[in-house]
């Protein structure tokens, strides 16, 4: 019987951060309006509010499992995607960090499985190294019961 060993989502401290911007940016944006009496800049500092918010419900709506048997990555807002990788295909997993992700104590995790998609990455992944040890482990434990004597 299948069970889920974790389900996480990207981090939310690179949006809170982009939230912080964003403020900012309207803040500027409206100053802007006021100074020179033209509401278009007000439409600007919205504009740069609703790629934050897409940014948000990206991260709301992306989700990776790990179970007993399989690792899944949904993905999607309207239109949804699912990857579904069988324990028994995945060859590797590895981690990365990039100089803003090391910052903010994230990371990426890449999954390489024996098929044609090549890497998968679970991206800004709170603790990745630990969730990496979980995916090699759980392999481990899958390939030691179903392999055949």
């Amino acid at each position: 019987m299948e069970q889920t060993i974790f389900v996480i989502r990207p981090s939310i401290r690179p949006v809170i951060t982009l939230y912080i911007i964003t403020l900012l940016v309207l803040v500027f944006f409206v100053f802007l309006m006021f100074a020179s009496q033209n509401i278009n800049f007000l439409f600007f500092g919205i504009l740069f509010q609703f790629i934050t918010i897409d940014k948000h419900l990206g991260r709301n709506f992306t989700i990776y499992t790990l179970t007993t048997e399989n690792i899944k990555i949904r993905a999607g807002i309207i239109g949804k995607t699912q990857i579904m990788i069988p324990l028994a295909k995945v060859q590797n997993v590895a981690f990365n960090y990039s100089i803003i992700q090391r910052l903010y104590g994230i990371g990426n995790l890449l999954i390489e499985s024996a098929s044609d998609q090549g890497a998968i990455p679970f991206t800004n992944i709170e603790k990745p190294e630990e969730y990496s040890k979980k995916i090699l482990d759980a392999t481990k434990n899958y390939q030691k019961n179903n392999s055949q004597p």
